[in-house]
């Protein structure tokens, strides 16, 4: 398989990881208002 070209590459990574740490937040997110509700809860 042939190397593809530095800067596609570098795209690919940049793309990932704003992918990756946008999922991440989103999540993270979600899991805070559940919790959030959780202690809400209890109180």
């Amino acid at each position: 398989m042939a190397k593809p070209p530095r800067s596609e590459f570098r795209l690919f990574w940049t793309v990932y990881t704003f992918v990756f740490v946008r999922f991440s937040l989103s999540f993270f997110l979600l899991h805070l208002t559940k919790l959030d509700s959780i202690f809400r809860e209890v109180r």
